[in-house]
Formats: structure tokens, C-alpha cells, sequence
């Protein structure tokens, strides 16, 4: 077998591996962040695989199969990160399983979006960024600091808006 089909071979096997692995390791109880159970397990794999191959086959390429494997595995990552915190998919699922299969925005929200700003208004003030003052958040210098450097690599990447879902700037953006 020609050793570049061989590699891809083996790279697409040790996908599957890397695949079938990491979806009985996260039913398990482990006290580690899903994402660090994944690329964990990447590594790990890709070394063993590696390290097997240039036993058995001394010669075989590494780049074919190497591409080949961490390609699959960020597709595969981009989907399970898709699925894992999608707040979309959640209501979807939320409304689903309710009997009338119904709710109103007012149930969604507490729900779903209060719980999230608030978590993430909580990792801001732990990390120092922002402060509470009287039902309002203000900047801290370190906040400016990184607001500024956040707006740089917007501008480096010709982002206008980060909205996920909006594709004209807002105007009330760059006051």
C-alpha cells in the first residue's frame, strides 16, 4: 500500500477511535470541563498513534494522517461546541418537552437568558473587569485596558459588530 494512503488510513482510524472514546468519557463523572476532556484525549491518542506508527513502519508520513486526524477532530469539536451551550437549541428543546410545547418570552428569559447574562456578568467582576454600583456595572481600569486591546483585534479582523446573528453594523456601536 502506498505509504500517503496508509497515513490517511490510520489517521481516519485514529479519528474514529479518538470519536468513539471521548463519547463514553464524557458520561462519566470526571470533574473536568468537557473541552479539556476532548483535547486531552486528542493529544493523548495522536501521540500514542504516533509513536506506534514510527515503530511499526519507521517510514510512514506524518503529515497526511496528522492533517487528516486534527482536521476531523476540530469538525467534530465546532459541532459538539454547537450543541453543548447552544441557548437556541435549548428553548427549542425546553418547548419540546413541554406538554402545551409552549412558553412565553417572559418564561424563556428567566429561563435561559437572565441565568446566562448573569454568569457572565459574574466572570467579569471575578476577573476584575467590571464593578456593580448601584444596579449599574461600570469599566475598571483593567476593563478599559481590555476593551481597548478587544477593539484593536476587532478592527485587525474587520469585525463591525459581534452579534452572532446581525449583519448591519449598529450605529449606536461606534459612539
Amino acid at each position: 500500500m502506498i505509504p500517503e494512503i496508509l497515513s490517511f488510513l490510520i489517521g481516519a482510524a485514529t479519528f474514529f477511535l479518538y470519536a468513539l472514546t471521548v463519547l463514553i468519557l464524557l458520561r462519566l463523572p470526571l470533574s473536568l470541563p468537557p473541552i479539556i476532556v476532548h483535547f486531552s484525549l486528542a493529544l493523548v491518542i495522536h501521540i500514542i498513534t504516533v509513536l506506534t506508527c514510527f515503530i511499526v513502519f519507521e517510514t510512514l508520513p506524518y503529515w497526511h494522517g496528522a492533517a487528516l486526524y486534527w482536521f476531523c477532530f476540530n469538525l467534530y469539536l465546532f459541532a459538539y461546541s454547537a450543541v453543548y451551550k447552544s441557548i437556541s437549541l435549548n428553548i427549542l428543546l425546553s418547548l419540546a418537552r413541554r406538554p402545551s410545547q409552549s412558553a412565553t418570552i417572559e418564561e424563556i428569559s428567566a429561563i435561559y437568558v437572565q441565568p446566562s447574562f448573569q454568569e457572565r456578568i459574574e466572570i467579569l467582576q471575578n476577573a476584575g473587569y467590571v464593578l456593580s454600583k448601584n444596579s449599574t456595572f461600570e469599566l475598571t481600569q483593567k476593563g478599559k485596558h481590555l476593551a481597548r486591546r478587544i477593539a484593536v483585534v476587532q478592527r485587525l479582523f474587520g469585525i463591525e459588530q459581534s452579534g452572532l446573528y446581525s449583519t448591519v453594523p449598529d450605529p449606536k456601536a461606534s459612539q
